[in-house]
């Protein structure tokens, strides 16, 4: 909005006031006699100064600014106006004297040290003691630095974004190479035993369906779900640690309403009543509701859905002396862990075929026990969980009413104090993705390559309710960590697309130029 001005008389103003120099008898005689009106306008004309804007004639100095009507006027100062001559402009409006809205405008345009700007409004001394000083600094104007996009500017851009993306994408691939890994699905392998004999009226090989696996799982009794899984010959050297882990797809372990299913209170160790428990709604009472003839009226501790879920599945792993070496040295397996402890690695049925379409290696069932035995490889329980994370979150107290039912294939129950299962940490940490990935054990022996193994699973955990797969994965680290090439891959892609843009922009140059 353009600042207001003062109304300035218009340099034809002059021509309606009659300030045009002397007249002549015939115009005297045709307007007729002067009378006193017309005494009186003429002595008004000649006694008012000049007007604004009307500029003097060109063959008079500028200090000749009247002269006398000798032509009969009695002395009359008349001025002149001559047409040809440019308007002179107005001076700049008091910036004090306008509206509020029109003044910070046209302040703006004012530079702090200006003489314009050193005007103090009216009433200053009150307002601003410091005679405009505070309103000349916060109504400065200062000169901004405004980048002009140009092709070499553009160039540089890209050529950043190639530079980080190589120079952090490429060593970070390398690393995540550098780390060993192997995948072994187990979920749809057939089980020992009675179970999977044909004549014992078992699936007798590989699970059809879900809901058949589902069904078969929960008629199962505890030695129906064990399975044992040779592993093929390891590609690549497996370096110490090395990692057990176990995978479970589908799980969405971070839903609302899941993570929220947990007392944390109630696993530090305080005793707190039902209605403290809210939040563990539907894993709080044993049966839906109190009873009497259950230990602590039927309450669940830890209650929610989070502890209820626990992972039970248990594996262990033997190598074969003739290949893997030092690894195959006679040691114990550990079971330290809560969830069923270690496993035997027993000689069972002649080998099966497993195809594993999703994984990159294919695993059958252990040879007959003419076989050389396998040496058990020791793997580490405890050092799954934080100690720090054990004493502040976890307190020594046995669990009650937890997963009394393992028929229901619900979750896992607890064989040790709640401090001391690892297990339980570690399933109470809330996975980042659908996909859970969580920590099984450590070996801290090195595997080489060429060394079979052969994994003993005990396959208690129904995740065929929600079509969820299992799988095993062995895998080592390098300074960049597990296998995992999602960050590299974000990298180069940054650095392939700020080449493609770099070349694009060299493209649209040259054929521009040659358009021009």
């Amino acid at each position: 909005m353009r600042p207001l001005r003062p109304l300035q008389p218009e340099p034809h103003a002059a021509l309606q006031l009659g300030a045009l120099g002397p007249r002549s008898p015939e115009d005297e005689a045709a307007r007729g006699p002067a009378g006193p009106s017309a005494a009186t306008s003429a002595s008004a004309s000649a006694s008012q100064p000049p007007l604004p804007g009307s500029p003097l004639p060109p063959d008079r100095p500028a200090s000749a600014t009247a002269r006398s009507d000798r032509g009969g006027g009695g002395g009359q100062t008349l001025w002149q106006w001559n047409p040809l001559a440019p308007p002179v402009p107005p001076p700049d409006p008091d910036p004090t004297s306008l509206p509020h809205a029109h003044r910070s405008h046209h302040s703006r345009r004012l530079h702090a040290g200006s003489p314009a700007a050193a005007v103090a409004p009216a009433g200053a001394s009150a307002a601003d003691p410091r005679d405009g000083a505070v309103r000349r600094f916060r109504e400065q104007t200062y000169d901004t630095f405004r980048p002009m996009p140009t092709l070499y500017g553009a160039l540089a851009v890209m050529a950043v974004l190639v530079a980080v993306g190589l120079g952090l994408g490429v060593p970070l691939l390398l690393a995540a190479h550098q780390a060993a890994e192997v995948r072994v699905p187990y979920d749809d392998a057939p089980p020992l035993g009675p179970f999977g004999d044909p004549s014992g009226g078992g699936a007798g090989g590989l699970v059809r369906t879900h809901q058949d696996a589902q069904s078969d799982l929960a008629s199962a009794g505890d030695a129906g779900v064990r399975q044992v899984l040779e592993l093929p010959p390891l590609r690549r050297r497996l370096r110490p640690p090395v990692y057990v882990l176990y995978e479970l797809s589908g799980l969405y372990g971070t839903h609302k309403r899941y993570v929220r299913s947990v007392s944390r209170d109630q696993l530090a160790g305080e005793t707190l009543a039902a209605g403290e428990l809210s939040t563990c709604e539907p894993r709080l009472w044993l049966g839906g509701g109190p009873n009497a003839s259950l230990p602590d009226r039927g309450l669940i501790n830890p209650c929610g859905l989070r502890a209820a879920s626990l992972f039970n599945d248990t594996y262990a792993l033997a190598a074969d002396p003739a290949t893997c070496g030092a690894a195959a040295s006679g040691a114990d397996v550990s079971s330290s862990g809560s969830s069923g402890g270690g496993l035997a690695v027993a000689e069972p049925e002649p080998a099966t075929t497993l195809p594993s379409p999703s994984s990159s290696s294919q695993a059958t069932t252990a040879p007959p026990s003419a076989a050389a035995p396998y040496a058990p490889l020791p793997l580490d329980r405890d050092a799954v969980a934080w100690p720090l994370e054990a004493r502040r979150l976890y307190g020594m107290y046995n669990a009650t009413n937890l997963n009394t039912q393992p028929a229901s294939r619900e979750g896992g129950a607890l064989a040790a104090p709640v401090r001391q299962a690892t297990d339980l940490h570690v399933w109470m940490r809330p996975p980042s993705r659908p996909t859970a990935l969580k920590l099984y054990g450590i070996i801290d022996k090195e595997l080489p390559a060429g060394c079979r193994l052969r994994l003993a699973v005990a396959n208690r955990y129904d995740s065929y309710a929600w079509g969820g797969s299992k799988t095993v994965v062995l895998s080592s680290q390098s300074w960049y960590g597990m296998s995992n090439t999602v960050l590299p891959a974000v990298l180069l892609s940054l650095a392939g697309l700020g080449a493609a843009g770099a070349a694009l922009l060299l493209v649209l140059a040259a054929v521009w130029r040659r358009v021009a």
